[in-house]
């Protein structure tokens, strides 16, 4: 496994050019405009593409020129997403924005380097695979989740927009008119987590943009997130990211 952490700079242009083994590679930050053959493709952060050996491709990045990650994988992996239906003979690219996430924990082993880095970051890898291989077959319509109903997902929105507020399943269930039981269980087959867990990631990944994209104090940004503070604001990114907000926010830039 190969993995490395590549700033381009702005305004700049990479000539085309071709790799003689497959990459993968997530954009972590800035933007850029890719030539691959006779197709012109733009790239945001959260992109998540595969680049074939012996394709040749060309780059020009933006104001903010890019932070890439980019890593290869084993040959045995790449036959298991053959299996699964995607050959990865062409050039090919999902959005993911979970995959910044992913990329900055496995940047974070990297610069981390102990006993168990290696292992860390081989799992980190392969749950990037996972997510490719699943948006792909998704794009493809090989495979669709069960759409919820729409009571559910009006559920789910009222807690998107109000992550900062102290908000319970019971106020929610009765917004919708279900039992506060039938909304937990409906919940959990839907959307693969319970209500809990769920507001506590979506305010986690609010703190996460914010700390991203703004220089704003963690007091604030806790505040803001329906945090008690800063300190509980640690506890909970570090069990959501591996990382303190701190840590995160550096290693973000």
């Amino acid at each position: 496994m190969n993995v490395q952490m590549r700033r381009y700079a702005s305004d700049s242009a990479m000539p085309a050019h071709y790799h003689e083994q497959p990459w993968f590679c997530v954009l972590m930050h800035g933007a850029y405009e890719e030539q691959v053959e006779s197709q012109t493709h733009r790239h945001r952060p959260g992109d998540l593409l595969f680049c074939p050996a012996f394709t040749t491709h060309a780059q020009r990045f933006g104001n903010d020129g890019a932070l890439k990650l980019l890593f290869t994988a084993s040959a045995s992996s790449l036959r298991y997403l053959a299996d699964q239906g995607l050959k990865l003979t062409n050039s090919s690219c999902v959005h993911t924005p979970s995959a910044v996430d992913i990329g900055i924990r496995l940047r974070h082993e990297m610069e981390t380097d102990d006993a168990f880095s290696a292992m860390a970051a081989e799992a980190l890898t392969l749950e990037l695979l996972a997510a490719f291989g699943r948006d792909a077959l998704l794009g493809k319509g090989r495979a669709r989740a069960v759409s919820p109903p729409h009571w559910l997902r009006r559920a789910r929105e009222m807690l998107d927009a109000c992550t900062a507020e102290q908000s319970t399943c019971d106020a929610v269930a009765h917004e919708v008119d279900h039992h506060p039981v039938h909304l937990a269980r409906e919940f959990r087959r839907y959307y693969g987590t319970t209500v809990g867990a769920y507001v506590r990631r979506r305010r986690a990944e609010q703190a996460a943009d914010l700390l991203r994209s703004t220089q704003v104090p963690l007091t604030q940004i806790a505040l803001s997130c329906g945090y008690g503070g800063s300190a509980q604001l640690s506890r909970s990114f570090r069990a959501a990211f591996g990382v303190t907000p701190s840590a995160y926010r550096s290693l973000a830039r």
